[in-house]
């Protein structure tokens, strides 16, 4: 006798053998047991989760003649027909080879006929969504009035492509992708009964490899049966279906972690060599990190160690060692370093599936987010300055704020003379009059401790000037503020007239009196051409400066 693959072979014949749809098997017994039986019903799903086989059996239920709690009997002629394809009265279609009119036409005028041997005459029309417009049309008017011995069960992987009108006439059940847990409790039944010799380890990774569908799971096992030589192992499914071993990730990530870019490369090339799929080996590099991710962002969370711990392993579905290797693993990262490792490798795997050699395309990947700078989220950024600010008002308030430390010389003012305090705001003196009483107070001015108070006013009105000016530097001289900001973008902001106007309005709002503000450029050459004298030579800002009377360092 020729040979039958697993999964023809182990069809469920019951609605108690369809695993992971518990939701959907329980329903249409209780309809079965009641006799609340609808004359139309759409099967949606993605490929592999029991669509067609709970189809089938719901097509020998309702017509069994001992029904068991809603169960097909599998025991009576009706059943037995059935099972064996000589019962007449059940009509497979497959909408992707029959979607023309005549086709349901054809199903139509059977429908009108009284079933031969049956109590229904049941259809069951697979792939429904690749129905053409007419075929469809045609449908309707037999879904809106089906004759009382009619049912029709369509079933399909792209519910969205099936009409409104032929919607609303089905009773929707959706099969959910079957977990990573009840497929391999499905494959343990079948390797006994098969007399399978394979280690628990194994049929975890051909369930993993699955993807929530039990027939790609049972090609999967059919596939590494006939390539092992004795007992199925882990390591003979990971070289049969070329994917990574959970070994080789974790070295992976170790290297990403440690910023070992030789070591990372060796890894790759190792897991090239082995001759495993590279982009099979690049979805296990993803799902990895996505792995750790989950770890990471459930450690910090509420509940106890062994609580998370269980939780980590039911999300992840891999074993308890490996829920905790993945605990441990993930303290090495921060949640938001992890998302853009992911982000980047996802885009990094789309890349590499036009790519004539998609290992270069996993390497491109990997060595990006090893080289990829740090960058905090906004959220964390924000987080950070409110904690730095809480520090400084606390200092504020206990009169501990040190002198600014930076030699005793006054930060270089920017080039351009505009940038002093606006001089028609509450007598405010202008560019000159401001620098010449600077230099002359001889001492270097202290850090304003009202500062703090003056950025948590801004941020309660503009976040983006908070972000601007958060790392600013403020100095008191008297009869005005001095404030050094290291970016251009920050200095052109509140150098110009209006921006000058409102920070001396804050000032005003914390000290109860008008103070002029100065806006210095604190940063070098390069940058304080940036901000407005790149046309202008070095002789000629030299002079300039040395006409405001201001200080002057060349280097």
């Amino acid at each position: 006798m020729a040979y039958q693959a697993l999964y023809r072979k182990w069809r469920p014949l019951t609605f108690s053998d369809v695993a992971g749809q518990s939701h959907v098997s329980e329903t249409l017994k209780h309809a079965v047991a009641t006799g609340r039986i609808a004359h139309a019903y759409l099967f949606c799903g993605t490929r592999g989760t029991g669509k067609t086989s709970t189809a089938k059996i719901f097509s020998r239920a309702v017509n069994c003649e001992r029904p068991v709690d809603g169960e097909p009997c599998n025991e009576c002629d009706t059943c037995r027909g059935r099972l064996h394809g000589t019962i007449m009265d059940v009509y497979e279609r497959d909408a992707a080879s029959n979607s023309g009119v005549d086709n349901i036409r054809g199903i139509r005028d059977d429908a009108a006929f009284m079933p031969s041997g049956c109590k229904y005459k049941v259809f069951i029309i697979d792939e429904a969504h690749m129905l053409s417009k007419g075929a469809f049309n045609a449908l309707l008017k037999t879904l809106e009035e089906p004759p009382p011995h009619v049912i029709f069960i369509l079933a399909t992987t792209e519910a969205y492509k099936i009409p409104a009108t032929i919607l609303s006439r089905c009773q929707r059940y959706d099969f959910r992708p079957i977990s990573d847990d009840d497929i391999t409790k499905r494959l343990k039944y079948i390797s006994e009964r098969e007399g399978i010799d394979a280690t628990v380890d194994a049929l975890e990774i051909v369930a993993r490899h699955g993807n929530g569908s039990m027939r790609d799971a049972l090609s999967i096992l059919d596939q590494c049966v006939a390539s092992a030589s004795g007992k199925l192992t882990s390591k003979e499914v990971e070289d049969i279906i070329g994917a990574a071993g959970s070994g080789d990730l974790f070295a992976l990530s170790d290297c990403v972690a440690n910023k070992n870019a030789a070591g990372l490369l060796e890894e790759l090339d190792a897991l090239g060599g082995s001759g495993k799929d590279p982009m099979v080996v690049f979805e296990d590099i993803i799902k990895h990190f996505r792995n750790l991710l989950i770890c990471a962002s459930c450690a910090g969370g509420p509940g106890s160690g062994d609580s998370v711990k269980s939780a980590v392993r039911d999300i992840l579905s891999v074993s308890q060692a490996d829920a905790e290797r993945y605990m441990s693993e993930s303290e090495k990262f921060k949640s938001g370093e992890l998302i853009g490792y992911i982000e980047t490798l996802s885009g990094a795997y789309a890349s590499a599936k036009s790519m004539d050699d998609p290992k270069t395309g996993i390497e491109l990947g990997l060595i990006k987010i090893l080289t990829a700078p740090e960058e905090a989220s906004l959220e964390q950024r924000l987080e950070d300055i409110e904690k730095r600010l809480a520090k400084l008002e606390e200092a504020a308030a206990s009169g501990k704020f040190a002198k600014a430390a930076d030699g005793g010389k006054r930060p270089r003012d920017a080039v351009n003379p505009t940038s002093a305090p606006n001089a028609s705001a509450g007598g405010a003196a202008n560019a000159r009059d401001v620098s010449n009483r600077s230099q002359g107070s001889g001492k270097k001015g202290e850090a304003w401790d009202k500062w703090p108070i003056v950025l948590k006013s801004i941020m309660e009105e503009s976040k983006k000037l908070y972000m601007l000016l958060y790392n600013a530097k403020a100095r008191y001289f008297g009869d005005y503020v001095e404030i050094e900001v290291s970016g251009s973008m920050a200095y052109n902001t509140v150098s110009k007239r209006e921006g000058l106007d409102y920070m001396s309005a804050k000032c005003e709002e914390t000290t109860g009196e008008r103070l002029p503000c100065r806006i210095v450029y604190g940063m070098e050459s390069d940058n304080r051409k940036k901000a407005g004298s790149d046309k202008e030579s070095v002789a000629g800002i030299v002079k300039r400066l040395e006409e405001l009377g201001a200080d002057i360092e060349v280097d």
